[in-house]
């Protein structure tokens, strides 16, 4: 495709969810007649907006279709939040709270700061 990310832009972080069945347990619950067990996992992922790179072809940049007149934008609680990058309560009104089946995997992998 070639094209490049712009220097100095970031990305944004993004989870994904979901379960996977493994093909060995697939099989088994089909012998033995029963439920294939799954596994839940969560992939982390840096996600970058088409308009951050460069270099791109002109057909991966769609055009911006044009917004009907009467379409109400939300508005900022406050002014300044207008140029600020992202609008997010603090961390500390923030939690995630994972089922009881998510237990080994957040021991096994302890939550680590944001860089």
């Amino acid at each position: 495709m070639g094209g490049n990310v712009r220097r100095g832009e970031r990305g944004t972080t993004v989870v994904y969810a979901d379960r996977f069945t493994p093909d060995d347990e697939r099989q088994r619950a089909l012998r033995e007649g029963g439920e294939a067990q799954t596994i839940p996992f969560l992939k982390r992922l840096t996600v970058l907006n088409i308009a951050q790179c460069e270099g791109l072809p002109s057909e991966l940049s769609a055009a911006v279709p044009p917004q009907p007149e009467n379409l109400i934008l939300p508005q900022p609680a406050d002014e300044s939040l207008i140029n600020r990058r992202l609008c997010a309560p603090p961390p500390a009104l923030c939690s995630l709270s994972l089922p009881d089946r998510f237990a080994a995997y957040r021991a096994a992998y302890p939550s680590r700061p944001q860089t």
